[in-house]
């Protein structure tokens, strides 16, 4: 039971809550990771989704782009989760 689960080649999407800033934005966005099958590399992805309809035959669908997220990028998210104030720390409203 000790065994660490595998999360490689698998991801998530969700659907976008809040207004959208950007009219063209997605309606839907996650994350998923992939591992190369020959070096055993794994690298993690950014995934949107916009809600589509056919014009020829109306079916709904979903419009799906992907993108690598970086080093850098990485390194951003991970200064801007130490550099947020943690829910402790906020003042109460009553």
């Amino acid at each position: 039971m000790n065994e660490k689960y595998d999360n490689s080649n698998r991801g998530v999407l969700f659907r976008n809550e809040e207004p959208k800033k950007n009219p063209d934005g997605p309606d839907y966005s996650g994350n998923f990771s992939l591992k190369c099958p020959h070096c055993q590399k794994e690298s993690d992805h950014r995934l949107a989704g916009w809600k589509r309809e056919a014009k020829a035959t109306g079916k709904k669908f979903l419009s799906l782009a992907a993108t690598l997220i970086s080093d850098e990028d990485k390194a951003k998210g991970e200064k801007k989760k130490q550099a947020a104030p943690k829910a402790e720390t906020l003042p109460d409203f009553e």
